[in-house]
């Protein structure tokens, strides 16, 4: 066996088309000739595929152009979480951490780079507009109420915390939506005329001079109360 045939992987070198091809320059040769003859590319097929629709009328150069074709539209994806990346525009604020569950998320479901991104695109944008809802509701708010009551932002504010801190809604108050929330808002000040004004004031600043109720919290007393 010479040295030619024995660089030929043995599964193909009792090929019918390598019949009479005894060295390399042979085998170029006819392998060019063979790629210069696009009639001839069904016979370089393997037999299974030479009647498939596929593949009709198509010779080499067509076969490269629609499989770097196909292959530009096959998703890529990452390897690891770390390979998605977004670049969050200046002044919005994220959670790392929450970012990095994300990360885990995609890959978990097979997000390509690309759809990473226009997600994380997505959900930036939404916040937005529900950012820019809420400061449009609370804008509509406060002139609703200062138009009711003839006060200005900062007393309407002041006098809804005063009230909030003597019933002991602190935690509550934290929630910046309700300051958007006229219901809210109006409910404060309407308690506000109800309760007396040195209680209300005691209350809110701990009731440490103030009777107190049985579990020891100050004892608010409503005007209507006798």
């Amino acid at each position: 066996m010479s040295k030619f045939t024995e660089a030929i992987p043995e599964d193909i070198r009792e090929n019918e088309h390598l019949a009479g091809i005894e060295d390399t320059g042979t085998l170029a040769s006819k392998f060019v000739e063979t790629m210069s003859k696009p009639t001839d590319f069904t016979s370089l097929l393997p037999e299974d595929l030479r009647e498939n629709e596929t593949f009709k009328d198509m010779d080499v150069g067509k076969l490269a152009t629609s499989y770097l074709d196909i292959q530009g539209k096959v998703p890529v994806i990452p390897e690891k979480p770390d390979e998605y990346s977004f670049d969050f525009p200046e002044g919005v604020s994220f959670d790392e951490a929450e970012h990095a569950l994300f990360k885990d998320f995609a890959l978990e479901v097979g997000l390509t780079k690309d759809q990473f991104a226009r997600l994380n695109d997505f959900d930036v944008k939404r916040i937005g507009r529900v950012m820019e809802s809420y400061e449009a509701q609370r804008k509509e708010t406060w002139s609703q109420i200062k138009q009711e009551t003839g006060l200005e932002e900062d007393e309407i504010e002041k006098q809804t915390e005063e009230v909030g801190r003597a019933l002991g809604l602190e935690k509550l108050m934290e929630r910046a939506d309700l300051k958007a929330d006229p219901d809210w808002v109006k409910a404060m000040l309407d308690i506000k005329k109800k309760i007396s004004p040195d209680v209300l004031k005691l209350a809110s600043a701990g009731g440490k001079t103030r009777p107190t109720g049985p579990d020891g919290s100050p004892r608010l007393v409503f005007k209507d109360m006798d």
